[in-house]
């Protein structure tokens, strides 16, 4: 269903009520694929939650993204790369989109050089049906030196970097490695907060990343008593509907998402 509903275009998006257990781990795949949102509700709050989710409209469908490393970098992410000549490319079917729709890719330096050219490419279709395609062209600078490297970082793409990663790690149950990645992702932004916005950024991270982590750790804290079964099944049974949700949600969290701390 959901497959066929990014083909038409069409966004799902799954709304639970709180206490209800409807099996959002499964359900939530339907969001996941076509670009929609999870969310679980109090029932007198159930009409301002569709609302803002109906003021946020489709403006692009069938997404494709491709992303392009030069000489000198490799693409850090779990979407399978292809070698083309000196360059990595790796392709992300992100399906419909709205305004707020945010998705982040890694580099990571593989030889000593100035600069590495990047460049991402856009196609999708508008609702009117015009088709476009949008490319981006940059030359990042590189260094070998941390402090210089960590001197003026964009904290907030930093820290939603680590977050989609670790959800995705987390969604596999992989859950020391996502915990890891958050942990990770929290000590570079505490080295390189410099300014306010750095700061800012920082507090957005632990609030967010805190919904993530609490389940997770968790989870871990039953492998202890029980066992540990590394199966993906049994990483699926054994999240709730607020896990699930929690899941969902970081892997697709936008930037807008992330400011407001919500």
């Amino acid at each position: 269903i959901a497959r066929r509903a990014a083909e038409e275009g069409t966004c799902i998006s799954i709304v639970t009520m709180e206490g209800e257990e409807c099996s959002m781990e499964n359900l939530g795949i339907c969001a996941d694929l076509t670009g929609g949102q999870v969310e679980m509700v109090e029932m007198q709050s159930l009409s301002t939650k569709v609302g803002a989710l109906l003021a946020d409209p489709i403006v692009g469908t069938g997404l494709e993204v491709t992303f392009i490393a030069g000489d000198g970098a490799s693409i850090s992410s779990d979407l399978p790369t292809l070698s083309k000549g000196s360059a990595c490319v790796a392709t992300h079917v992100a399906g419909n989109v709205t305004g707020k729709t945010t998705a982040t890719f890694g580099l990571a330096a593989t030889a000593e050089t100035m600069a590495v050219p990047v460049q991402l490419q856009l196609r999708f279709t508008r609702p009117n049906g015009e088709q476009v395609l949008q490319v981006l062209t940059s030359c990042r600078p590189t260094t070998a030196q941390r402090d210089e490297a960590e001197a003026d970082i964009n904290a907030t793409c930093v820290a939603l970097s680590g977050i989609h990663m670790a959800a995705r790690l987390a969604q596999s149950g992989s859950y020391q490695a996502a915990r890891a990645q958050l942990i990770s992702t929290s000590r570079l932004l505490q080295r390189a907060m410099h300014t306010l916005p750095h700061q800012e950024a920082y507090l957005s991270f632990i609030v967010q990343a805190e919904k993530l982590d609490g389940f997770m750790r968790e989870r871990e804290a039953q492998e202890q008593v029980f066992g540990t079964d590394n199966t993906h099944s049994s990483a699926q049974r054994g999240r709730d509907d607020d896990a699930s949700r929690a899941m969902y949600q970081m892997k697709s969290l936008s930037k807008q998402a992330f400011e407001a701390r919500a």
